[in-house]
């Protein structure tokens, strides 16, 4: 597990990594989707942000609502294509990536200690193991994010910040 510290360079890492794919995606590609069941690169950045927004109250405390892994995924592709342009993606993405921030830099080693609930009923766990989880959950989506790059033909790796 990583300190708040670790967290937070990892975290900035990774969703300016994300914002770097967004930003070099064209317009007219935004919601390209490869199938009906694919979100597009619009909605995994909404997803994103969503998905910050609710680790960070389940960090918190607060036991996330959806019971299952499969009506949380319904519920999630419904809210990510309320994002509808690139400005509120980036909005929400940043303003997500901040609060969990804040919490980092503020957040004591016996808040980090107390039991919290993981989602689907998977049991308690110390809240310092929901460090790690914004992070790598944003980084199986840049992945995401780059494949469908590709289907559309876009075969640069866009490492140059």
């Amino acid at each position: 597990m990583s300190s708040p510290e670790s967290a937070s360079a990892q975290l900035i890492q990774v969703t300016d990594r994300l914002l770097n794919l967004l930003e070099r995606t064209p317009d007219d590609r935004l919601t390209f989707r490869p199938s009906e069941t694919s979100r597009s690169i619009l909605e995994i950045v909404a997803h994103c942000s969503e998905a910050m927004v609710n680790i960070l109250s389940q960090m918190k405390g607060t036991p996330f609502h959806i019971p299952t892994s499969k009506e949380a995924d319904a519920v999630f592709r419904v809210n990510n294509r309320t994002t509808l342009s690139r400005e509120q993606a980036v909005s929400d993405l940043l303003s997500a990536r901040q609060a969990i921030l804040d919490y980092y830099a503020c957040v004591t080693e016996s808040e980090l200690d107390k039991i919290v609930a993981l989602p689907f009923g998977l049991g308690d766990v110390p809240a310092r193991a929901f460090l790690d989880a914004p992070h790598l959950h944003t980084t199986g989506h840049v992945s995401q994010i780059e494949y469908i790059q590709t289907i559309f033909g876009d075969h640069d790796w866009h490492m140059g910040f």
